[in-house]
Formats: C-alpha cells, sequence, structure tokens
C-alpha cells in the first residue's frame, strides 16, 4: 500500500494542476506518434465515475490576437466514441495478443461489483466500502502509470495525431455526462523534450553484493527506472530488473534523493560495468547514466573466533583462535590487537602480519593483569573482520568450559523454552545467550544482561520469513573469562504460513503441442513447483509436471499430450518445505489448434544471370501459404529478411546484388493461423 501511495504522488507531481482540479494528464509528445495523454482522478470517486461512464477529451488551439496577445479558441471533442473500459470480449481478445494487460482483467471484470454494490446500511458496511474504493482507485493508478495497454484498456488513454509542432493547445479531460469531475492542461509549444540523464550513479562493493545508487531527482522526471549490467564497458548490457524498478526492496521513499539496488555477485575478481536508464510515464526510457565499473572482489564474511586463551610463564599469554575454512584463500593474515579493558584502546601486538594458515598468537609483551583481545582477519580486498571481544586474566586465566546440553523448542504461540547442564565451576558468573535467524550474520543477545539460570524463555515473531531460528550459550567466570560458545542449536519454527505463487506469464500454440512458461514462486522455503492441466473434459485439475531441487530452474513446459481443437486450462501452484501449498495462481484458458506434421520447403534453386544482373530463385511447396520469408546473407554475413513474397509464387528474382560476393539464400512459408512451414535447405551462388 505504501509503494502505491507513493506512485499516486508521483502521478500527481507528474500531472502538476492547480490545486482544486479532480484529474492529474500526463503527456508527451512524440514526432511520430503525435501527443500521447494519460489521465488519473484523484479521487476514489471519481476514479468510479470514469469507469462507470467512460471519458471525452477536447482541445482548444491557443491563437494569437492582432494586437500581439494571445486567446483561446474554441473546444473540439477529438474522440469520435466515449473512451471507456473495454468490454470482456475485447479484453479476452487482445489479451492473447499481450498478455501485460492481463492485470487489466482485473478492473475490468471487477467493475461491475464496484460500480453495482448496494448503498450500504451500517458503519461497517459504509467504512468497508470506502476502503475498497481506496484500493480500488489505488491499484488502478499504478497500473496505467506503469502500462500503456492497460491505460488503453482502461479508458485512460488518448493519442492526438493531428498536433502541429510549435503550436500551443489546451487539453480538456471530462467524465462522460457531468461536470463534477474534469482537468486542464495547457502545452505551452508542441515540441520534443530532451530526456535528462540519470546522474551520480556511485558503486560500492559489500558481501556477496555490489550497491548500486543513484540520484532519482525525487522521482519528478523518472517514476522508475531500469538497471544495465555488462562485463564489457562497450560490450551487451543486460537488464537485470524483468520490470520497471522503482525502489529498493521494491519500495520507493518520495522523500529521499537516492535510489538503490543490490545485485548479487556473479563471478568475484571480474569487472562489472552498469548504467541506469530513466523509464518515463509512458514507459519509455531516457538518457542512461554514464557508465561506471567495479571490480568485485570477495569481501570478508565470516570473522575470526577466538577459540582458548593459555597462560606461559605466569607472564605469557597464548592465544588461539579458528577461522572459516572455505574463506581462508581471500586472507593476507591476522593481526592480535590487545586493551587493558573491553572499551580499549586496542594495540596492535604482533610485529608481522601473521599467516593466513595461523590460528595461534604467543603475546609475549608487557601487560597487565586484565588484558583483552580482538583477532583481526585481513582481506584480500583491503577488508578485515574482527572477532569478539576476549579478556584473559594473569591471575585467573582458565575460561569455563563449553556449555553442554543445549536443547530447544518453539510452540505455536512463537514462545521458545530452552535449557542446558549447568556448568560446575566455582567462579561461574553464568551464561550469555545468542540468536539468530542466520548462522552467517552476527548473533543477538537474548538478554542484555547475564543470566545464572540454565532454562529460560524468549519470544520470537512468527510472521519471520524463516522456519528455524539459531541458538548458542556462552559461560562467564568472575573475571569475565568467556568459555567456547555451543554449537548452534536449531529451533524449528512451527510452519503455519502459506508460500507465495508464481504465475503463468507467456505461451503458445504450435501443431505439435501448447507451451506455457512461468514465472517461481519467490517464497524462501519453496520446495516444489506444480504445473497443472484441465481440459473441458476433466473435473478438475490434474497436475502434470512437478520441480523440485535443480529442476526448479525450468520455467517452461510443451505439453505435447494435446488433442486437436480442444480448450486446456494451464495454471501453477507453490509447495514450501513444510508440504504447505499456496493458492492456485490465475489460469491461462488456451485452445489447441489443429495438430498436424509440418511441411517443409523442398527444392530450392539458384540460378545466376550476369548478363540480366539477378539471381533466380525456384522452390517446391505443396501446400497453400500465406506468404513466403525470404533470408538472404552476403559475404558471410548472418542471414536477415530479404524480401516477403506471396504465398502463390514460386520463384523469385532477387536484382539487388553487388559484384564480386558470395551470397546465401534460406525460405520459409507462413502459414494460415501463424504457423510456419519447415525451413528449406540453404543454397550459395557466387555473383
Amino acid at each position: 500500500m505504501k509503494q502505491l501511495l507513493t506512485i499516486i504522488s508521483i502521478v500527481i507531481l507528474f500531472g502538476a494542476q492547480a490545486q482544486n482540479d479532480t484529474i492529474s494528464i500526463l503527456h508527451k509528445y512524440d514526432a511520430e506518434k503525435g501527443m500521447m495523454l494519460k489521465w488519473i482522478p484523484r479521487s476514489d470517486a471519481g476514479f468510479i465515475a470514469g469507469n462507470e461512464n467512460g471519458y471525452n477529451i477536447f482541445r482548444a488551439e491557443v491563437q494569437k490576437t492582432a494586437d500581439g496577445g494571445e486567446k483561446l479558441g474554441v473546444f473540439e471533442k477529438l474522440n469520435s466514441e466515449t473512451l471507456k473500459m473495454w468490454a470482456d470480449s475485447k479484453w479476452e481478445l487482445e489479451v492473447t495478443k499481450d498478455s501485460t494487460l492481463s492485470i487489466a482483467g482485473l478492473f475490468i471484470k471487477g467493475a461491475k461489483e464496484f460500480l453495482d454494490r448496494p448503498v450500504p446500511k451500517t458503519v461497517k458496511e459504509a467504512y468497508d466500502q470506502n476502503q475498497g474504493n481506496e484500493f480500488y482507485h489505488l491499484l488502478g493508478s499504478f497500473s496505467v502509470l506503469s502500462n500503456n495497454g492497460i491505460a488503453n484498456a482502461l479508458g485512460m488513454f488518448f493519442t492526438d495525431k493531428t498536433v502541429q509542432e510549435g503550436q500551443k493547445y489546451m487539453y480538456k479531460v471530462a467524465v462522460n455526462g457531468t461536470d463534477a469531475y474534469d482537468s486542464y492542461l495547457l502545452i505551452h509549444s508542441v515540441k520534443k523534450k530532451t530526456t535528462k540523464k540519470v546522474l551520480n550513479l556511485q558503486l560500492s562493493l559489500e558481501p556477496s553484493f555490489i550497491r548500486v545508487s543513484w540520484f532519482n531527482d525525487m522521482n519528478k522526471d523518472y517514476p522508475y527506472f531500469n538497471i544495465y549490467r555488462s562485463t564489457k564497458k562497450n560490450g551487451k548490457f543486460e537488464r537485470l530488473n524483468n520490470r520497471p524498478f522503482v525502489g529498493a526492496i521494491g519500495e520507493a521513499n518520495f522523500t529521499d534523493k537516492t535510489t538503490f539496488y543490490r545485485d548479487s555477485i556473479l563471478e568475484y575478481n571480474k569487472t562489472y560495468y552498469y548504467k541506469i536508464v530513466g523509464v518515463d510515464a509512458f514507459v519509455e526510457e531516457g538518457t542512461p547514466s554514464d557508465i561506471v565499473e567495479i571490480d568485485a572482489k570477495y569481501l570478508l564474511q565470516h570473522q575470526p573466533m577466538i577459540a582458548k586463551m593459555n597462560t606461559l610463564d605466569d607472564t605469557d599469554i597464548e592465544i588461539n583462535w579458528t577461522f572459516n575454512k572455505e574463506e581462508r584463500v581471500y586472507l593476507e593474515g591476522f593481526n592480535v590487537f590487545r586493551a587493558p579493558s573491553g572499551n580499549g584502546p586496542f594495540v596492535r601486538v604482533n610485529e608481522k602480519t601473521i599467516s593466513s594458515n595461523g590460528t595461534t598468537f604467543i603475546d609475549k609483551s608487557d601487560k597487565g593483569s586484565s588484558n583483552y583481545y580482538v583477532i583481526s582477519a585481513k582481506g584480500s580486498a583491503g577488508d578485515s573482520a574482527q572477532s569478539i571481544v576476549a579478556s584473559h586474566l594473569l591471575l585467573d586465566s582458565i575460561p569455563p568450559v563449553e556449555p553442554i546440553g543445549l536443547i530447544g523448542k518453539c510452540d505455536t504461540s512463537g514462545i521458545v523454552t530452552l535449557s542446558w547442564t549447568a556448568n560446575t565451576e566455582e567462579d561461574l558468573r553464568g551464561y550469555r545467550i545468542f540468536k539468530t535467524y542466520r548462522k552467517d550474520l552476527d548473533p543477538d543477545r537474548v538478554f542484555p544482561l547475564d543470566t545464572n539460570v540454565t532454562e529460560i524463555t524468549d519470544t520470537i515473531d512468527l510472521k519471520m520469513p524463516y522456519n528455524s531460528i539459531y541458538y548458542r550459550v556462552h559461560a562467564l567466570d568472575n573475571h569475565f573469562n568467556a568459555s567456547i560458545p555451543t554449537d548452534y542449536f536449531e529451533v524449528k519454527i512451527p510452519d503455519n504460513k502459506k508460500p507465495s505463487n508464481g504465475y503463468l506469464k507467456d505461451y503458445s500454440v504450435g501443431m505439435d503441442g501448447i507451451s506455457v512458461e512461468w514465472e517461481n514462486s519467490t517464497a524462501y522455503d519453496l520446495e516444489k513447483m506444480h504445473l497443472l492441466r484441465k481440459a473441458d473434459t476433466d473435473f478438475d485439475f490434474k497436475r502434470i509436471l512437478t520441480m523440485s531441487g535443480d529442476s526448479l530452474l525450468i520455467t517452461k513446459y510443451k505439453d505435447t499430450n494435446t488433442v486437436s481443437f480442444t480448450n486446456y486450462e494451464y495454471l501453477v501452484v507453490a509447495e514450501d518445505e513444510s508440504g504447505l501449498m499456496s493458492e492456485r495462481s490465475k489460469a491461462y484458458k488456451i485452445k489447441q489448434l489443429d495438430k498436424r506434421k509440418v511441411i517443409g520447403i523442398t527444392d530450392l534453386k539458384a540460378f545466376v544471370s550476369k548478363e540480366n544482373r539477378m539471381v533466380k530463385l525456384t522452390w517446391t511447396f505443396p501446400s497453400t501459404a500465406e506468404g513466403f520469408r525470404i533470408y538472404r546473407g552476403r559475404n558471410g554475413e548472418s542471414l536477415r529478411t530479404h524480401k516477403f513474397v506471396d504465398g502463390k509464387e514460386r520463384e523469385y528474382y532477387d536484382k539487388e546484388l553487388k559484384p564480386n560476393s558470395e551470397y546465401i539464400y534460406l525460405i520459409v512459408g507462413e502459414l494460415r493461423g501463424g504457423y510456419k512451414s519447415g525451413y528449406s535447405k540453404k543454397v550459395e551462388v557466387t555473383y
């Protein structure tokens, strides 16, 4: 909801009008398309009134007067028919051509529910109806702004193709049949504006990802952005976001001047190049930012852990530590720092950096009885990671032993009960308990103070997106010597949350079956994705494909077990690690057309006639075709469409030739219903 409210703020900013206007109007001029208009009512009532009655567009020309002033001409209606939300039949036809229009169906099919609701009889009914109106308005406004096709489907998009460059116009958008909802827009001069460049692109290296940030100009010029990445500065850039990017973690903050994006590092010790392109309210890209590069070096993600410390000869202290084995390859070495108290100041005590394989250091320098140590791991990228501070008292330097017997469980209310076996040291001070949802991150203290009991309770939020939480315990003596921590104990969290589902995003029908493509669920505990199908003759959906493990990378499937001229419905369902199933996705209803064997083009021949300055092509195709697409390549270049000839033809004369050239030809037939024939064999000639 916060994101939708942000988008509405952007809409109002883009279509800035007088304070009493009821409709925000956006515009953009394109020399080839004309003046594009898009509008959004600012109120819930105005949005619903527009859905019900439609809109009319008026335009008046600003004319010059004899005394050098200006006057407004007569308003003329531009649309011959009221611009209204598409009928179900039209939407169902158009969505087969453009699947991005599917969201428009939420409004087209749900409009009647909003427009024909009875008058509320109670305060609760009035409140619920108002909440529904608000959500309907916000979601519709977001969809109109983010997709021109959806705006057109909702009757909120119009292109004026009769404008003249350099001319001034006043536009009026009004709800049909009423003067309660209208707005005016003055175009001071019709001209194509230069798109603004995205500025201040900056990259920073973080553990396991690259932080990409840029100046968003408070979203005044671009409500969205596209993020591109390449491994070469002048190479091909790949777009990282599937949809126009609004803001970090899917949430734009309208008061922040900087937007950022986290990009996972694909390969370390490699240079990556980035650029950002703004996307305007008509879903068109502007001028990209400068290209910025970064070396993706590995940053340490684990910290050293002081395992134990011993006193040697009553004055020297031996320090032993452990470190993640896999990360040692990224180390330059270790340094040991000591301080008289836990608050510092810490001073380096080793003269030379300790080897990256090192696990021990003996501190022989002068020191007091209280000594606090930190082990610092130095990364090859110039970063570092420090251990938790550990103390050693020369008068009593023996820490408690590691606590044992740690167990725990979590009930359905989020109450975690932990217990362990009590230590037997006489100078035991107590215990410190830590918890974390992820073992690769620093744990948090369960209690701010130490405890001397061996059974505690902790409360966790069951809404957190995790199935487990991990606990560990340290024992401390009266000199604050800390034991080796226990291994993390995993406490399973009861899972009663259905996973989010994926969705179907594309399909195609061929002579050999129906192909469907989907996006997987983004649930953190996704275990399986199921593809279900239902034919006209089936009572319910049947599972035809299940993906798990590595097979979750499969997001496209061709169903060849189909029957000609039969309707099929497809949908996907997600399953999590606990076996909980998501809600079913929205189904695609697809008709299998005639399944038949693909006929190929045969006997393609080419005859060179230098006297007539041409190459004659002939071929054989026994069936009816809409036309033939002729591909040609010259001197080793890739094949490109050269000509499209009528389906009645079986020969073609190529006169667009250059001397001393080698040509390759290939032909494919385009058949009724969108099918294609098999490709011919390639033929090569020298001209």
